[in-house]
């Protein structure tokens, strides 16, 4: 159990990482030319909707575990 508790632990400190770098895309696009950011904000956001699966991935993952070892 440990080694799956360690496991969702880094994934979801990368999936936070991840948050924090889109967040941080977001404010350098916001500095850009106007004909470059609608772009780069179509991008921003394809790339948070593939966080937000992730994530959901990782819940599902995380449930999983954990409803398997209750049921030892």
């Amino acid at each position: 159990m440990e080694d799956n508790k360690s496991y969702l632990q880094k994934q979801a400190d990368q999936l936070s990482k991840w948050g924090n770098e889109i967040d941080e895309l977001k404010v350098k696009v916001d500095k850009t030319k106007p004909e470059s950011k609608r772009d780069l904000l179509r991008q921003i956001d394809e790339l948070r909707v593939k966080a937000e699966t992730a994530r959901d991935n990782l819940i599902q993952v995380f449930f999983s575990i954990r409803n398997r070892d209750h049921s030892r």
